[in-house]
């Protein structure tokens, strides 16, 4: 199965220049990608949908611009589908935090909640089929968590999730995050989005 990476960025020119971390770390796999798409957009979620329209694999990594793989991820994603019967997988990596160059002792796997319906523990680097991102519409437009919508209405569509915990996804955390805004605008982003599958 081939491997596409998909990196968006959005808003200022000079957030284009982000995403070299990001680029180099899915250039250097020990396993190479089928091809790694950057398309930078006015919006995050139009970023990402034009650079997963662009991609040629059978599955997709979506990489924010600022975390990075680790160089086994996509070796490691590949190993995992192969075992799989369907492309109706979303596919889990192990994440690892970077703060200020520094990184978690290890990386873990985040659990699952009870349903996903209440709350997100898939990252942004989960691997999905390209037919099933197609399938669903790609990501929707949020302030924050459109992530979660996609998984949601992935898993909705069929969608199971696994664990492939040898691919780790190295998340550099940071206090300007775009997730880490008022928590009246996360809460309401919540709402807004379980408000429309319940």
């Amino acid at each position: 199965m081939n491997i596409s990476v998909a990196i968006g960025t959005f808003g200022d020119e000079v957030w284009k220049q982000t995403a070299s971390r990001a680029i180099g770390s899915a250039e250097n796999q020990t396993v190479s990608a089928h091809d790694i798409v950057h398309v930078h957009a006015d919006h995050l979620h139009e970023a990402r949908n034009l650079a997963a329209d662009q991609c040629r694999g059978d599955w997709i990594i979506f990489l924010d611009a600022d975390d990075e793989l680790d160089s086994k991820y996509i070796e490691s994603m590949s190993e995992k589908v192969s075992s799989l019967d369907s492309d109706l997988w979303l596919v889990q990596p192990a994440t690892l935090g970077v703060v200020d160059g520094r990184e978690d002792p290890n990386p873990v796997v985040i659990p699952p909640k009870k349903s996903i319906m209440e709350g997100n523990w898939m990252v942004i680097g989960t691997m999905v089929a390209r037919s099933v991102f197609s399938s669903v519409g790609g990501f929707g437009y949020f302030e924050m968590y459109e992530d979660w919508d996609l998984w949601i209405r992935c898993i909705r569509f069929g969608c199971q999730p696994t664990v492939c915990d040898n691919a780790i996804y190295r998340v550099h955390v940071a206090n300007n995050s775009r997730n880490n805004q008022s928590r009246d605008l996360q809460i309401s982003t919540y709402n807004q989005i379980r408000k429309q599958y319940i």
